[in-house]
């Protein structure tokens, strides 16, 4: 709670961090329900009134930010598929979503350990994000422990090696999977994996399902076809 507030906010300071995160602790000691934002946000605002972080936090707990980020999910949490589309989304509104989403999957990832697969989509576009970085690392080096797996895709790979905990997330995985590449962002991944001339070049010049699968000191191509039923189930989530 205290990183999403703070996401929200800009920033908190140590002050503020210490007064956030009392209240948080008092108002989910003294619930009878489970509590949403806006009941942080009512205390805190009752005993700071016109405080920065009340003042801010006002806007994202009343209108349209509050029924999205201070209400109940109306979302079948326990269905075999979920999916969560971000796209429609605005840039300013997409890390406290994320954040959200974060704090659920760990959550129900340690609750009930079952298998289970989890994939990130333009998961490069999160990476500026601290908060969300710091999360991506915990699940990467721990969802095996809870019988998961996770999957990360992205268009522009070389995005992971714009910062440590990037670099992190792009060699910790156990199996990759490397299409088709620019030369800049194939020379990115020559470096990081070890990669030959001939195995850049295989990625430079590779045409759809083409892949330099990666997996230890492995180095294979392969060709991964699609079975008509994706293709079916692909067009019948369209809605065509």
């Amino acid at each position: 709670m205290l990183d999403l507030i703070g996401l929200m906010c800009g920033r908190l300071d140590e002050v503020e961090r210490a007064q956030v995160e009392a209240i948080t602790r008092s108002v989910i000691a003294n619930a009878l329900t489970t509590p949403v934002l806006g009941d942080i946000w009512r205390q805190l605002d009752g005993a700071q009134p016109g405080s920065r972080v009340s003042t801010i936090l006002r806007r994202w707990v009343t209108g349209d930010l509050g029924r999205l980020f201070s209400a109940p999910t109306n979302v079948d949490l326990g269905a075999d598929i979920v999916g969560f589309n971000l796209r429609d989304l605005s840039e300013e509104l997409v890390p406290p979503a994320c954040l959200l989403l974060a704090n659920w999957l760990w959550t129900a990832l340690r609750r009930d350990r079952r298998p289970r697969h989890l994939l990130i989509d333009e998961v490069g576009l999160l990476l500026e994000h601290e908060p969300i970085r710091r999360f991506l690392i915990r699940l990467a080096r721990r969802i095996r422990k809870y019988g998961g797996s996770l999957i990360l895709v992205s268009q522009n790979p070389g995005d992971f090696f714009e910062t440590k905990d990037g670099a992190v997330l792009a060699t910790n995985p156990s199996i990759l999977l490397l299409g088709s590449q620019k030369h800049s962002e194939a020379m990115k991944l020559q470096k990081a994996f070890n990669l030959t001339e001939r195995q850049v070049n295989y990625l430079e010049t590779a045409e759809r399902g083409d892949f330099l699968l990666v997996a230890g000191p492995n180095r294979v191509p392969v060709h991964v076809m699609v079975p008509p039923w994706m293709d079916e189930l692909i067009v019948k989530s369209r809605g065509h």
